[in-house]
């Protein structure tokens, strides 16, 4: 039981830091070809890990889970706001100019 709480733990930061660094990739490139099928993985990990953090009674990992899922709803709203506007800028060229 010992090593199922001390891999809970390591495997919500390693979830904390792949979701920070995909995050900064998407901010520095601007690209979200696939970003919101990752964002959901995310989400969707980091809601299980959350759960079995809750039954493990883990206080870290509880705390890195809901901030991982803190930042999966942050970099998906981020995502759309990219491809909203692309599609603005795309169907829509003539809106922002007079």
């Amino acid at each position: 039981m010992n090593s199922i709480k001390k891999y809970s733990d390591l495997i919500s930061y390693l979830n904390l830091v792949a979701i920070s660094l995909i995050y900064i990739n998407s901010y520095l490139s601007k690209n979200n070809h696939h970003a919101f099928s990752v964002d959901t993985i995310f989400l969707v990990f980091s809601s299980f890990l959350l759960v079995i953090s809750l039954i493990l009674k883990r206080k870290k990992s509880i705390f890195t889970n809901i901030l991982s899922i803190i930042l999966s709803v942050m970099m998906n709203y981020y995502n759309i706001s990219i491809s909203y506007q692309d599609w603005i800028d795309r169907e829509q060229p003539s809106a922002f100019t007079k």
